[in-house]
């Protein structure tokens, strides 16, 4: 028989072991309630950071996407400009090429033009001299028919002294004849042609070595196997003057080159054929872009006055082409007359042929036409002889010359009236501050007779009136007195050394 107290031990044991064991499984409820918190909380963060973590996905794809579609753009726009700039550039190309081609073909078909006035001008000469030749001899018998006639009466006193009496009454009739007259003197049988004699001599001058330049070089350019070295030549003149801009470090260069290229000619035949292409490009330049930009005329001049002090045989060239092109530089002008062909009249006051840009088709150029070209080459001109470069063989002296010339000469028409206009545009600058108070005199000359002339036929002619306004303006408002717009060069130009 067990003790009491064990089996109460033992109840006791009992009854703390299920004590224990629910105690335990207490714990163990509350762990497990615990432990799932914990992974509700960690299943909660679990979706929240992935939550973020799509956003922050489905933003960076956004970011991507957009700057994707930003380079995309800008490698197009980049693209578009690359393909505006190309196709600008080939359109330049193209236009400078049809330029090129057009500038050539014009001075084939003026040396060929240029070349059959040469020799007709030669046969001209050669008939004049066989003219002159027959009566020289004619004379030359005459005379000696009188000897003869003379030598027969001497027989007779009374007849030989009336005819030593008639001989020495003789001389008195040429020298009345001879005696200065007030107006301008007579160039030729043609009453219609307004000039002055010392004009249209220097002009025959100047033209006479033109034709013996073109002849010379017509030796070069009618040799096929000399054909490389023509065009290589021609390609560097014009190359050149095309690149003449408005400022004195480009005017200095172009200047310097050409010098080269025409002191590089060898023979007498290659320094010919330079002078008269480099000479009929800077006419061409003229007729181009001194007609668009007066203001250019002076770079131009600037170049060619550099190169005639060095070359002065060019510059002779080049001011019989310019009066070859513009009879008003001579100074001259043709009066129209009923019983002249108007075709005759045209090409005598200088009008050319020229192509329509609607018809494609060569026509004479019209009165605007004709009027703005001259202007460019007075423009020239004027700009030439204003120059104060040493040693310029064209300077204010040959400017002064054509100055009164062409007041005493000329009559008061719109192209001469022009003409007087844009030489004293360009160069009245610098002949009033060399030429002082006889500048101003020329000026109250043309005041007082010149206008009130011109006045008298504008009445109804608009376009000459507008001329003789301007030059009224001109003298009234002493424009001489300020310095015209393009006769100062830059030094560069400076828009080359901005960057966008």
């Amino acid at each position: 028989m067990r003790h009491p107290v064990q089996a109460v031990l033992e109840a006791r044991t009992k009854q703390l072991q299920a004590d224990a064991l629910l105690a335990a499984d207490r714990q163990q409820r509350r762990l497990r309630q615990q432990i799932q918190g914990v992974e509700q909380q960690l299943a909660a963060q679990l979706q929240e950071v992935q939550q973020q973590l799509a956003h922050k996905r489905a933003h960076a794809a956004a970011a991507d996407e957009e700057s994707r579609r930003k380079r995309t753009a800008e490698r197009s726009r980049r693209l578009a400009e690359v393909q505006k700039q190309q196709a600008a550039l080939e359109q330049a190309q193209a236009s400078a090429l049809q330029e090129l081609k057009r500038a050539q073909e014009e001075a084939a078909r003026k040396q060929q033009a240029e070349a059959e006035a040469a020799r007709k001008r030669q046969q001209q000469q050669e008939e004049e001299k066989r003219r002159r030749e027959a009566e020289a001899a004619a004379a030359a018998a005459a005379k000696a028919a009188e000897e003869a006639k003379a030598r027969e009466e001497a027989a007779k006193k009374e007849q030989q002294q009336q005819q030593q009496q008639q001989q020495q009454q003789l001389p008195a009739a040429p020298a009345a004849a001879a005696a200065p007259s007030a107006g301008v003197s007579p160039v030729s049988a043609d009453p219609h042609l307004k000039s002055t004699a010392a004009a249209v001599e220097y002009e025959q001058l100047l033209q006479r070595k033109l034709a013996e330049a073109e002849a010379a070089a017509a030796e070069i350019t009618s040799r096929p196997q000399l054909k490389q070295q023509r065009r290589t030549l021609e390609k560097q003149i014009t190359m050149a003057v095309s690149q003449i801009s408005g400022t004195q470090q480009q005017v200095l260069a172009k200047s310097q080159q050409l010098v080269e290229v025409l002191r590089s000619c060898a023979t007498p035949q290659q320094q010919a054929l330079a002078y008269t292409v480099l000479a009929s490009r800077v006419v061409s330049q003229c007729e181009g872009q001194v007609q668009k930009i007066g203001s250019f005329a002076y770079p131009l001049a600037y170049v060619c006055v550099s190169v005639g002090a060095a070359v002065p045989a060019f510059m002779e060239l080049l001011l019989a082409k310019l009066q070859a092109a513009c009879p008003l530089l001579v100074p001259k002008y043709t009066m129209y007359s009923a019983d002249t062909p108007k075709e005759d009249w045209f090409k005598a006051c200088g009008y050319k042929e020229i192509e329509d840009p609607k018809t494609g088709a060569q026509r004479r150029e019209n009165a605007d036409e004709f009027v703005s070209r001259m202007t460019a080459m007075v423009l020239l001109y004027g700009a030439i002889v204003q120059t104060a470069t040493p040693g310029n063989p064209a300077g204010l002296e040959h400017g002064w010359a054509w100055l009164a010339r062409c007041l005493n000469a000329l009559p008061p028409t719109r192209p001469s009236a022009t003409a007087l206009m844009s030489f004293l545009a360009h160069a009245g600058f610098r002949m009033a501050a060399v030429y002082g108070r006889q500048f101003h005199k020329v000026l109250a000359h043309i005041s007082q007779h010149y206008l009130p002339a011109l006045e008298a036929k504008a009445s109804k002619d608009a376009d000459l009136r507008a001329v003789g306004t301007r030059l009224m303006t001109y003298i009234s408002t002493k424009q001489y007195t300020k310095e015209p717009e393009g006769r100062t060069l830059k030094k560069v130009d400076e828009s080359s050394y901005t960057r966008a």
